[in-house]
């Protein structure tokens, strides 16, 4: 019973190490990844819209996935219906990004990360149009 006991403490603090880690944010000409693990990827030419904002959208209540206070990965509700989301409440601001398929929200403790990847999105958002 003791070695269970072990294994499973192992598990949810490596769990908690993982979800932890900041995730993999890269524009490429054509698609648009998150995560390292278990990396999204999402075509250019299916995102609808990308707005750069310091809030989030509302109260969210976790579906599932990882929410430990200042970390929230995974699925989600909000005001504004199911989310994706991927960031760090602590540092905002937060990129929302809109697809027929789904709504994220994601961000990067580094927040000229995330200002950076904005305005590459924004750019390659711009010139699919």
């Amino acid at each position: 019973m003791g070695w269970f006991l072990g294994i499973t403490f192992l598990l949810v603090i490596a769990i908690v190490i993982i979800a932890s880690i900041p995730p993999k944010l890269k524009v490429s000409a054509n698609r648009l990844t998150i995560g390292r693990i278990f990396p999204k990827h999402i075509l250019i030419k299916k995102i609808k819209s990308v707005e750069f904002k310091n809030g989030l959208p509302g109260e969210l209540g976790r579906r599932w996935g990882h929410d430990s206070g200042d970390i929230k990965k995974g699925s989600f509700y909000s005001e504004l219906g199911p989310v994706e989301l991927s960031i760090y409440l602590e540092y905002p601001p937060f990129l929302y990004i809109k697809t027929d398929k789904d709504f994220r929200v994601i961000n990067n403790p580094d927040t000229e990360l995330t200002r950076k990847l904005f305005e590459r999105l924004q750019e390659t958002f711009t010139n699919k149009c």
